[in-house]
C-alpha cells in the first residue's frame, strides 16, 4: 500500500509540477533529496559496500537510521500527494505549504530528546561546521559530502527568498515574485542580491573547507585540495553573469517603449553577448567540474585500465561507463536551454509575446534542478564505493 501511495505521489506531481507554484516546488525537490540520501545508503548496503563502516556507528543504530530516514520521506511524500491533489486551490495549497514549512522548522530544531533526536542532531552539527567554521578547523567527510549535495540544490536555496515572499506578501505586493522576463515584473536590487546570496552559499562553503584542507595538507595533496578550491570558485562567474543578465533587463526596461528599432537593435545584442559569456562561464564550469567527477572523485578515466581503474566493486563494467556517460550528459544538458534564452531575449527586446517562452524555460529549469539531483545521487554512490574498495574508511562524522 504504501509503495502505491508514493507511486501514486510521483504521478501526481509529475503531471502537475509544471504548473504549481514555487513553493510547492522546494518541497518537491526536497522530498527527491531526502530520498535520494535514503536509497544510497540502503542501496550501497545491500549490494556490498559496507557503509555503516564507512560511516564508523554500530549496526544497531545505523539499521536505525535508515529506518528514521525512510520515516521522514514517507511523510515528506504524504505531504506532497496532499498539494498535488489540491493544486488547483490557490489558497488551499499555500496553507499546506506554510504549514509543512512550519512543521519542518519544529521539526528540525525540536529541543527534546525525541522524534530522532540523533539524526537530527547530526545533520545540525554537520551544518553548523560547514557554516560557520574557519579556515582552520577539520574538514570531516560528511561536511563535504553535505555541502555537495546543497551545491546541487543551490537553485532550490537560490529560490528560498522568493518562497517566503510568496507565502508572505499579497499577490500586489512590489515584494511578490515574479519572473524577471514577465511585463509586471517589478525590479528589487535588494531581493536579487538576496537571492544571489543564497545561490552562491553552498559554494562558498565548500571554497572554505578546500581551503581549509590545503591549509593543512602538504605537498600533493595541498595541490588537489587547491585544484579542488578552484572548481568551485569557477561557479561564481556563472552566477555572476546571470545576475548581471537580470541588471541588464531591469537598466534597459523603463527605456523600452520610448526606444527607436536601431536602439532596440543595440539592446538585443548587448543581451545576447551576456547570455554569450554566462554560457561560456558555465561551459568552462562544466568541463572543470566533469574531469573532477570522473578523474578525482570517482579516479576513474585510467587509460591503462580500459578507462576505469585497478580496484572496482562491480563486476559488471558497463555500470561505471554508464556512470561516466551519464555524468557527461547531465554536466552539459544545460546547454539545450542556450537558444530558449536567445529566443527570450529577442521577444522581450522588441516587445512581442514572451509568455509561452518564459514559461518553457521555467519548466525547462525545474527539469534541470531534477536532473542535476539525480546527478548528485549517483555521485553519492559512486564517491563512496571509491572510499569503500580503497579501503578510505574515514568517518562521515567525527567520532
Amino acid at each position: 500500500m504504501l509503495k502505491k501511495l508514493i507511486f501514486l505521489a510521483v504521478l501526481l506531481i509529475c503531471w502537475n509540477w509544471m504548473n504549481v507554484p514555487l513553493h510547492v516546488h522546494l518541497l518537491f525537490f526536497t522530498t527527491i533529496s531526502l530520498w535520494s540520501w535514503t536509497l544510497n545508503l540502503y542501496l550501497l548496503n545491500i549490494w556490498g559496500v559496507n557503509s555503516k563502516r564507512l560511516l564508523q556507528e554500530s549496526t544497531s543504530w545505523y539499521q536505525s537510521m535508515i529506518q528514521s530516514l525512510m520515516d521522514i520521506c514517507v511523510l515528506f511524500s504524504i505531504m506532497c500527494i496532499l498539494l498535488a491533489l489540491s493544486v488547483n486551490l490557490e489558497d488551499l495549497v499555500e496553507w499546506i505549504s506554510l504549514s509543512c514549512y512550519i512543521l519542518g522548522f519544529a521539526f528540525l530544531f525540536n529541543p527534546t530528546k525525541s522524534l530522532y533526536h540523533r539524526e537530527r542532531q547530526l545533520l545540525l552539527q554537520c551544518l553548523y561546521r560547514s557554516v560557520f567554521e574557519g579556515i582552520n578547523s577539520q574538514v570531516f567527510l560528511s561536511d563535504v559530502i553535505l555541502c555537495d549535495i546543497l551545491t546541487s540544490f543551490s537553485r532550490v536555496i537560490g529560490d528560498m527568498p522568493l518562497v517566503m515572499q510568496d507565502l508572505f506578501f499579497p499577490q500586489d505586493s512590489p515584494f511578490h515574485p515574479s519572473s524577471p522576463w514577465s511585463e509586471n515584473h517589478q525590479p528589487n536590487f535588494i531581493s536579487d542580491m538576496i537571492v544571489l546570496l543564497c545561490l552562491s552559499s553552498p559554494y562558498l562553503f565548500r571554497l572554505r573547507q578546500c581551503l581549509a584542507e590545503a591549509r593543512q595538507s602538504k605537498g600533493i595533496h595541498k595541490t588537489r585540495h587547491i585544484l579542488n578550491a578552484i572548481k568551485y570558485f569557477s561557479a561564481f562567474p556563472v552566477m555572476l553573469s546571470s545576475f548581471f543578465l537580470g541588471q541588464l533587463r531591469q537598466m534597459y526596461a523603463p527605456t523600452m517603449r520610448q526606444s527607436d528599432h536601431e536602439r532596440l537593435v543595440h539592446i538585443e545584442s548587448t543581451m545576447h553577448q551576456s547570455v554569450t559569456l554566462w554560457a561560456v562561464f558555465a561551459c568552462i564550469n562544466s568541463l572543470y567540474s566533469l574531469y573532477w567527477d570522473i578523474y578525482m572523485d570517482w579516479q576513474l578515466g585510467n587509460v591503462s585500465k580500459a578507462y576505469l581503474r585497478s580496484k572496482l566493486h562491480f563486476r559488471p563494467k558497463i555500470v561505471y561507463y554508464l556512470a561516466i556517460l551519464g555524468d557527461l550528459v547531465l554536466r552539459f544538458v544545460w546547454t539545450l536551454k542556450i537558444p530558449m534564452l536567445y529566443q527570450l531575449v529577442s521577444h522581450w527586446t522588441f516587445q512581442t509575446e514572451t509568455g509561452l517562452v518564459s514559461q518553457n524555460v521555467s519548466r525547462f529549469d525545474m527539469t534541470l534542478i531534477t536532473l542535476e539531483l539525480f546527478r548528485r545521487w549517483m555521485w553519492v554512490f559512486f564517491r563512496l564505493e571509491r572510499d569503500w574498495v580503497n579501503g578510505d574508511y574515514e568517518p562521515l562524522s567525527p567520532i
